[in-house]
């Protein structure tokens, strides 16, 4: 008798364990069929707003690109042509200045973006020479020399200054500081509009047209 109600409990805890099998079975294919209804990997298509990347571009402002370290010697002078400079004055200036070129982006426009997709083309404005300042610790007189009845011109000095300026510019253009300014401006904005989402970023030029 004992050995009869020992199997049937086996029968009922055998029984009990299939049915709880095929209930965690079902959920499962259940479950399994659900996911084979979404796509294996989901892709968030970004639209993006073509006035927004140009506001983008424009805040970057005035990008500077390349900076020119020059240095050379001046000379200036006054009245020296009366009695051998009795009343003239004569300076020798030493001149170092910094010559800074860029891309300003604030005049980008509409007209020189094209959005298609992820790639973008895009036509920079052309560099520019944004200044030339003076390094005020390295720059001194190094002589002035003044005549017997002469005194010291102060607007002597600030005319060798300008001088200086606009030969350090003119040398600076001579380097082809504005050709460095546009390739490193292009390769800022490349990684610029890159980490925005763009995947191809080409520049473009304006086409010129000559009418005879």
């Amino acid at each position: 008798m004992k050995k009869i109600i020992a199997i049937g409990i086996t029968l009922v805890v055998v029984a009990v364990v299939i049915t709880l099998c095929l209930k965690s079975f079902k959920k499962d294919d259940k479950d399994n069929n659900l996911l084979d209804l979404l796509p294996e990997s989901q892709k968030v298509e970004t639209t993006i707003d073509t006035p927004l990347i140009i506001e983008e571009i424009r805040q970057l402002g005035r990008l500077e690109t390349v900076e020119i370290n020059l240095q050379q010697i001046f000379k200036g002078e006054r009245n020296q042509d009366f009695l051998w400079g009795i009343a003239g004055e004569k300076i020798v200036f030493d001149a170092y200045a910094s010559v800074v070129a860029g891309v300003d982006l604030s005049q980008i426009t509409s007209e020189d973006i094209v959005i298609e997709g992820k790639n973008i083309k895009i036509n920079l404005p052309s560099s520019e020479i944004f200044y030339v300042v003076m390094d005020e610790s390295f720059s001194f007189v190094v002589s002035r020399q003044i005549g017997l009845l002469g005194s010291a011109d102060p607007d002597l000095e600030s005319q060798i200054r300008q001088e200086a300026q606009n030969y350090f510019k003119s040398q600076a253009q001579q380097m082809d500081i504005l050709i460095t300014a546009q390739t490193n401006a292009e390769a800022v904005i490349q990684d610029f509009l890159q980490k925005l989402g763009f995947e191809q970023v080409e520049f473009i030029a304006d086409v010129e047209i000559n009418i005879s």
